[in-house]
């Protein structure tokens, strides 16, 4: 079992396409809750029980 998940900074750099300075690494951790990421987290859990349904 996988007590968390974690992005690491190179995922983040990787989905931003570029390096990241510690002060962007700062504000990404106080703006992801406050995002669509936590909605699409929710989306992706949603179509896993439709898919285990099916």
């Amino acid at each position: 079992m996988v007590d968390g998940l974690i992005l690491t900074r190179g995922q983040l750099e990787s989905w931003a396409g570029r390096q990241l300075t510690d002060g962007e690494i700062d504000r990404l951790n106080d703006a992801i809750p406050c995002s669509s990421t936590p909605d699409a987290i929710g989306m992706i859990v949603a179509a896993f029980d439709v898919a285990d349904e099916a």
